[in-house]
């Protein structure tokens, strides 16, 4: 009966091993993963530039105008930061499809040490 044990428990380190192989072979190469992160930090600084420019833009318009509450300076303000926000908005787009990028390459790391343990528990057994 022995035998038949350790056959069986053959047979399910090899379709376990067969089922971490996949995350246990393809890691997330480290220079990817350092420059997702570079770009995610590079991506929000020029966010936070961008931001301060439209208000500056805005604050010049309402310092300029003598009624800063009418609707010829929403005009202006308008006017004077549409094409600002127009790259505001693309470049939101731009983080928002880099952060599914820098997600799914967290998800490998976890996948990856979550691999590796579950592995090493199986092998004390």
């Amino acid at each position: 009966m022995s035998f038949g044990s350790t056959l069986e428990s053959d047979n399910q380190l090899a379709m376990i091993e067969k089922t971490l192989n996949k995350w246990l072979k393809n890691p997330p190469d480290h220079d990817d993963v350092k420059a997702a992160y570079k770009k995610r930090g590079k991506l929000q600084s020029d966010r936070i530039r961008l931001l301060r420019e439209i208000e500056k833009a805005e604050d010049s318009i309402i310092a300029e105008s003598d009624k800063p509450r009418s609707n010829d300076t929403k005009k202006l303000k308008l006017a004077a930061t549409s094409q600002l926000k127009d790259k505001l908005s693309e470049l939101d787009a731009e983080m928002a499809e880099h952060e599914n990028d820098v997600k799914f390459l967290e998800y490998q790391k976890t996948m990856i040490q979550v691999s590796n343990w579950q592995l090493k528990q199986v092998m004390e057994l």
